[in-house]
Formats: structure tokens, sequence, C-alpha cells
């Protein structure tokens, strides 16, 4: 006769699943990485390397540079559509840290991809094209993303302390905020400078 013991972590009842991203919600999110890189174009950011010639590699990198920056842009548009597609599939419970930084980001989100767009479009006039309100713009969003992240870098600290179980939009908050910090890295390291 066999006993099956209980597991010693048992897992309490009440406890959700953690949420898990639906088809339509990898669609939306491929759907932003284009947008981010259709608002790159628009804002007309560039990326020009230090004088000499430093090789084909370092003058591609250049190219995709501005679309790796504004990556989070994009995606971080459709964050209402995310949680809305979680709350009909049965999600109660709250916003979490990372998604109310996420609709935080969102507000930022929209006043940036309305200029660039406004910009690309020539629908705006006057500053609002100049080049030295785009570099403005394209600094105020870097120091928005950089404080984003280190708030980002907090959260996901508390979060491994605390072990609870988060919906996916909560990660996809925090590498979000993250991932400005990577193509800025290069920028930084590679003495590149932005027009």
């Amino acid at each position: 006769m066999t006993t099956t013991q209980p597991h010693p972590h048992p897992m309490p009842p009440d406890r959700p699943l953690a949420s898990r991203p639906g088809l339509i919600d990898y669609l939306l999110i491929w759907l932003g990485v284009g947008v981010s890189a259709l608002f790159a174009r628009m804002t007309g950011l560039r990326m020009v390397l230090p004088e000499g010639d430093p090789g084909p590699a370092w003058q591609a990198l250049c190219e995709v540079l501005p679309a790796l920056l504004l990556l989070p842009v994009g995606v971080i548009l459709f964050w209402p559509i995310f949680y809305t597609t979680q709350w009909l599939c049965g999600r109660r419970s709250g916003l979490t840290a990372g998604e109310w930084l996420l609709g935080l980001a969102w507000l930022g989100a929209l006043a940036f991809a309305g200029w660039a767009v406004g910009k690309g479009t020539d629908a705006l006039s006057g500053f609002l094209v100049e080049d030295a309100f785009k570099r403005h713009a394209v600094l105020g969003y870097i120091l928005f993303m950089l404080s984003m992240g280190a708030l980002a870098v907090l959260i996901w600290l508390v979060g491994l302390i605390g072990r609870w179980q988060q919906p996916w939009t909560h990660t996809l908050s925090l590498a979000l905020m993250l991932w400005p910090a990577a193509p800025l890295l290069v920028v930084w390291l590679g003495n590149i400078k932005m027009e």
C-alpha cells in the first residue's frame, strides 16, 4: 500500500493562476513594435557616428538605433487593450505596481506619438517641428523612460522577495520600462551622437 505525501508548499486554492498573453495580445505587441519603428522614422531622429570610418556594422547599427530606442512607445499604446482582454477573460484583480507604471507611461506615449505623427505628416508647424524641439522631445522621452526603468527595477526586486503571481502585463511593463537602457548604453559606449 502506497501513500502519497502532500506537497510541502501547496498553493492556496483562492490564489488565481498567472495570466498568459493570447493570440490577440501577441499580434498587438508585434503591431506596436512596427508602430514604434514608424514613429522613429516620423521623428527624423538620427544617430551619427564619430569621425572616421567605423565600418558597415556600426553604420547599420546607427540606422536601427532610433527604432530600438523608441521600441516601447508603440507597444505601450496598446496597454488599455491588454488589460481589457484580461478583464474579458475573467481577471478581477486590480492593477499591479508594474501596470500602474505602464499606465503612466501610456500617457507619455500618447503625447509622444501625437507629436511624432504630427511631425511625420507635416500637420505641425512652428516651434514643434524645429530641431531644438525634437532634441527636447527625445531627451524628455529618454529621461522619462530612464526614471521609469529605475522604478521598474525597484518593483522587480520587491517582486523577487514577494514571490506572488503577477499577470503577464506586469512583467511586460517592467521589460518595456527597462528596454531603452540597452540602446542608450550602445549610444554612450559607441560615442554616438543623436540628431
